[in-house]
């Protein structure tokens, strides 16, 4: 003998299933507030930059120190450039390496809990 509502218990299992597996994927995705900071032809991998949260604790013009328009900031890669040397400004990876390392090494001075080692923002 069938149970009647046996069609739409399976239903409602299989769809949250569905929905289950689907945010977990979502969840693992490059959330929309991270840059990617990419230099060609780099030793060490790329950095997944979590621009939100920095935009929190910092100021705007911290990094983007030239910029004309504060409210359209460029990429780092504009002034400082990855290949070629610009005479007006510091490799990119070198001006990324000096703000980036002495403001997270001011922040473990103080106990906060940010990265200092390499592998912790270069990740494979």
């Amino acid at each position: 003998m069938r149970q009647k509502g046996a069609p739409l218990i399976i239903t409602i299992l299989f769809v949250s299933t569905l929905v289950f597996i689907i945010n977990n994927v979502k969840a693992q995705e490059i959330p929309a507030d991270t840059v990617l900071l990419k230099a060609e032809n780099a030793k060490m991998p790329s950095v997944l930059f979590p621009h939100g949260a920095h935009v929190k604790t910092i100021s705007c013009t911290a990094c983007h120190h030239k910029d004309k328009d504060p409210t359209r900031p460029q990429k780092g890669g504009t002034c400082h450039l990855a290949k070629e040397i610009n005479e007006k400004a510091i490799p990119m990876t070198d001006a990324f390496h000096t703000q980036c390392q002495a403001c997270h090494k001011e922040h473990a001075a103080k106990e906060v809990s940010v990265p200092t080692k390499c592998n912790e923002c270069h990740k494979k």
